[in-house]
């Protein structure tokens, strides 16, 4: 009998250069699928560890078309969670599909599926798996608690002109903005503003455009957070 072929794939390291251990969360499964990171994505991860292929994203199709053991790396295989979680942000939106992520998503947050399918569009480029988009923007599914020390003039003329809209898109919603500054406000001020505005509806400093994330929010939960740092009894 002729004797089997055999190849040696790669050792497996973690970032900081030693041995991958089977005692570390990196390399347990069940750990990935706690997190969100979808099937697809950490096979896709597994096989660029010691192989590459032309393109990075690969479904099981792909990699089983494309796989040449003679592409096998002889240096050691970097376990590197930046690059999953790429993987996994890719994967979602291109082999995964809306209909799981809004699955996943309404299992966290409950609500309607519709505005959710709006917040997972606003915010496709801004989250690697599905429990961190609940995690780290909340706002989208309750009220962010209200910071001490916002300026209001600014967020009272944004109220007015957000009043007065009877359509309220994100070209509308981003004119609206605009126009509260008022002509004459420096360029440092506009920025100021907008942080306020910010972090009056949505509690954070970073995010989407505010003007989308205002559009996707509506037009009444907008008005609302921003109403609650306005001394008077404003209507709408």
């Amino acid at each position: 009998l002729a004797p089997p072929a055999f190849a040696h794939l790669p050792l497996l390291r973690n970032r900081e250069g030693s041995k991958l251990s089977k005692r570390q969360q990196a390399a347990n499964v069940e750990h990935y699928r706690s997190t969100g990171v979808y099937p697809q994505a950490l096979l896709n991860f597994v096989a660029l560890l010691g192989w590459t292929p032309c393109t990075e994203v690969l479904s099981l199709e792909d990699m089983m078309q494309q796989f040449d053991v003679g592409k096998l790396n002889k240096s050691d295989a970097v376990v590197d969670l930046d690059r999953l979680a790429w993987l996994n942000r890719q994967h979602m939106f291109t082999f995964v599909g809306i209909e799981r992520l809004l699955d996943d998503l309404h299992s966290i947050v409950g609500g309607d599926r519709i505005y959710l399918e709006r917040v997972l569009s606003l915010m496709r480029t801004r989250f690697s798996t599905v429990p961190e988009l609940a995690r780290d923007y909340p706002f989208f599914f309750a009220e962010p608690e209200k910071i001490d020390g916002l300026e209001t003039e600014y967020l009272a003329s944004l109220h007015a002109h957000l009043s007065n809209m009877t359509v309220f898109t994100h070209d509308a919603v981003k004119a609206a903005i605009e126009a509260a500054h008022g002509p004459d406000c420096p360029r440092n001020a506009r920025t100021h503003n907008i942080m306020a505005a910010r972090l009056a509806i949505t509690g954070l400093r970073v995010g989407a455009s505010l003007a989308g994330t205002m559009e996707v929010l509506g037009r009444d939960i907008t008005l609302e957070r921003i109403k609650r740092y306005l001394k008077t009894d404003l209507s709408f």
